[in-house]
């Protein structure tokens, strides 16, 4: 896939109908109709499945497939932390610890969330990056998995 990272325009949030999300900027593939969304925040949901010892920020991205609309929740695991670490050429490294869940958004649906959507998400989210503000300032990075 070749995700590129761009502004959302008005036009855009109505053909997808995300004026409930509105998102500003997304990675997306425009020959595969396949975009992501999204970014981290502290989530009861993660209090939900965890204890408190084991708390971890809940990171919610929306991936869109072809008309079909995943939301994930993922676990951000240790990186880099600030400028001062890295050494001259090195890249700010992000890494998603756990993919803690996938699923579908309408609820009604049946439909599984397979290795092939995954695959799709930890591409997505390899363009991604640090989202759109880190990303200016650190535009040299990497991303890894540990799932």
């Amino acid at each position: 896939m070749n995700f590129i990272f761009e502004e959302v325009n008005k036009d855009q949030l109505n053909q997808y109908d995300l004026q409930d999300f509105n998102p500003s900027h997304w990675v997306i593939d425009k020959e595969e109709d396949t975009f992501l969304f999204g970014g981290g925040l502290a989530h009861k949901f993660i209090q939900q499945i965890m204890d408190e010892s084991e708390f971890v920020n809940d990171y919610v991205f929306y991936l869109w497939l072809q008309g079909d609309l995943f939301e994930a929740h993922l676990a951000k695991g240790s990186g880099t932390l600030n400028k001062k670490e890295l050494k001259e050429g090195e890249p700010w490294l992000y890494v998603w610890d756990k993919l803690l869940s996938m699923t579908y958004r309408q609820p009604q649906s049946n439909k599984a969330v397979g290795e092939d959507k995954i695959a799709i998400l930890k591409e997505a989210l390899a363009t991604y990056g640090g989202g759109v503000d880190r990303n200016r300032t650190t535009p040299y990075f990497t991303v890894k998995f540990n799932f």
